[in-house]
């Protein structure tokens, strides 16, 4: 029991209470009240609701655990503001004491178009600039969360918006940890109801220019003997090995269609060219049929 009053004695001076310092009767020092109707069982100890003690329990059996209670809840001070709290159902803030979540942090912006903001840092390398970042706008809106990597000089790499908006800075690996350098790679089937690429090249309607020179179709038939493929589309082992580029190739694919076009007006012309020979013809053949049939006659 003195070795208890001792300690008493040298904390007495650092802590502040409405009640007396005590220690308890049946073997546990603790500071704070002990009135019956403020005490409370844990892990078969009696603790009071306005006390901080030291009890042996089965969280750690190597030495008594610090147990501090207060029933309103705890708040930690620092530069004479609650800096973090306790709420008496468990909420833990960090930077506020309103938090009704079980854990909320807050850091304010003073001067910065940002209010309402949360961070989470994670230093292990000893840079200060890896967190995840939650923060509103001063102008309204919806939050936001960014996510800021110190290996990318601290800028965001990642950010949600509240309506559901993502950017990205880096690349993005879906089903495989290797993007090979694409902004985004898909291991697996991919579905969408609509596709948009935006080709930086000009869209080939090159081929329909006067100065396009368009090869010949017995050119065409000839590079398909020597390739087995059209001009200007890649051969099968390469699509094997590399893949497509789905903008170049459909923009390589309108051509060939172009081109087709091209041929068949051509073909058109030769046709209509043929069919107004050979209406000629007829009618050359209908007036010679009649002068035979003519002399015929006469004879």
């Amino acid at each position: 029991m003195k070795y208890k009053t001792l300690i008493l004695f040298l904390c007495a001076p650092f802590f502040s209470f409405s009640q007396s310092f005590t220690t308890r009767s049946f073997g546990e020092p603790a500071i704070g009240v002990i009135a019956l109707s403020d005490q409370f069982s844990y892990n078969s100890n009696l603790v009071g609701h306005y006390a901080l003690g030291w009890y042996h329990d089965s969280w750690n059996t190597g030495g008594p655990s610090a147990y501090l209670s207060s029933y309103g809840g705890i708040k930690f001070f620092a530069g004479g503001q609650p800096r973090v709290y306790l709420s008496s159902s468990g909420n833990f803030g960090i930077g506020t004491i309103n938090g009704s979540s079980r854990l909320s942090i807050l850091r304010d912006f003073a001067g910065e178009d940002k209010t309402s903001v949360a961070e989470l840092k994670m230093n292990d390398t000893g840079i200060d600039n890896s967190m995840i970042f939650l923060y509103k706008n001063k102008g309204g809106g919806q939050p936001n969360i960014e996510f800021i990597n110190a290996r990318a000089n601290g800028t965001s790499v990642f950010t949600l918006n509240g309506i559901g908006n993502a950017s990205l800075s880096g690349n993005l690996s879906v089903g495989c940890t290797d993007s090979k350098g694409y902004k985004l790679a898909v291991a697996g089937s991919l579905i969408a109801e609509s596709i948009r690429v935006k080709l930086q090249n000009d869209w080939p309607d090159f081929v329909f220019r006067d100065d396009y020179k368009l090869k010949s179709l017995q050119q065409v038939e000839q590079y398909i003997q020597n390739h087995n493929h059209l001009p200007g589309l890649p051969p099968a082992e390469e699509v094997a090995e590399k893949g497509i580029d789905l903008g170049s190739m459909s923009a390589t694919l309108l051509s060939k269609i172009e081109e087709l076009t091209l041929y068949t007006i051509s073909l058109k012309k030769e046709n209509d060219h043929l069919k107004d020979m050979f209406q000629q013809l007829q009618k050359q053949t209908s007036r010679l049929k009649k002068e035979l049939d003519k002399l015929k006659n006469n004879n």
